[in-house]
């Protein structure tokens, strides 16, 4: 498997999380993982987006 087929776009993020886009940019600020390809261009590695959220989570309990 190539690196960046686990790599998705803000659409698919948001699919997955159940949140809109405007979600996914607000996480951004408090340390979503990204990962800039270009100017306009942001993917997301699900695992690490995973990760990070269960981090933060157990920083909240």
């Amino acid at each position: 498997m190539m690196p960046e087929e686990k790599l998705i776009d803000i659409k698919e993020l948001c699919e997955r999380m159940g949140v809109s886009e405007r979600q996914i940019y607000k996480l951004q600020q408090e340390g979503l993982p990204k990962i800039k390809i270009s100017h306009k261009v942001t993917r997301y590695d699900w695992e690490d987006v995973v990760a990070w959220l269960k981090k933060r989570s157990e920083g909240e309990g």
